[in-house]
């Protein structure tokens, strides 16, 4: 999905003082099949476009509106099989930049078997009950479960009870979602309220994460806090 079919759940994350940069993985669909190819290649050109952002954005593109990025705290999320890709960068190239928080929206790849346990990336790994059932758009053993169960402190895992993976989409691509059938989905679930839970859950962890509040992770651990049902709901912070 490209960056925009979120917009509705990536606007909510910027109103918590954050810039949000949306990053199109083009080459997917190859990249999901062969988990024997070149690894290094694809997140090495992420770094790259990392590189050129910390040295461009601010100055020539951010200035005009006073905003300006703190490299320094920096936080990485991703939906579905595009944090494949992200599990690459991670995995390879994790010493290169230190990425603060990372928010696993409902992730699938089949790189994930190949985590070491007891990997340290502050996470939060999130699913939805839908998701799993037929037509699945994540797999069990190759999704948000078997990523959870390979972190260590801190992580959270949260799975949404009656939602499916396509509802964190603007309205626009979820209607796509729902009608060519592609994940399950639910016409009577309150999208409205999941959406704004999606991009309050997210919020919680990395406004903890990147700015230092943790006080806020009470609305990511607290189910009373949580305005939605939820499955699962596991976390390990006791580091922090």
């Amino acid at each position: 999905m490209p960056a925009e079919a979120y917009s509705d759940v990536l606007s909510g994350l910027a109103s918590h003082g954050f810039v949000i940069i949306g990053v199109d993985v083009i080459q997917l669909p190859k990249r999901l099949h062969h988990i024997d190819q070149d690894v290094d290649a694809e997140p090495a050109t992420c770094f790259e476009e990392l590189d050129w952002m910390r040295n461009n954005l601010n100055a020539k593109y951010l200035s005009q509106w006073n905003v300006t990025v703190n490299w320094n705290h920096l936080g990485f999320s991703c939906h579905s099989a595009g944090c494949d890709f992200g599990i690459e960068m991670l995995r390879t190239n994790n010493t290169r930049v230190a990425f603060k928080g990372s928010v696993w929206y409902e992730p699938f790849s089949f790189h994930i078997p190949l985590i070491v346990n007891g990997t340290k990336w502050p996470s939060l790994v999130y699913g939805t009950q839908l998701s799993e059932e037929f037509p699945p758009c994540c797999i069990p053993g190759l999704d948000f479960h078997a990523l959870y169960k390979r972190l260590t402190c801190p992580r959270i895992l949260t799975n949404a009870t009656g939602f499916g993976h396509c509802d964190m989409l603007d309205d626009s691509f979820w209607t796509a979602c729902h009608e060519v059938h592609i994940c399950k989905t639910d016409v009577n679930n309150d999208r409205l309220t999941y959406k704004q839970y999606a991009q309050g859950i997210a919020s919680s962890f990395l406004v903890a994460m990147l700015q230092g509040n943790h006080q806020t992770l009470q609305y990511a651990t607290n189910r009373s806090l949580i305005p939605i049902q939820l499955g699962d709901l596991d976390y390990d912070i006791d580091c922090m």
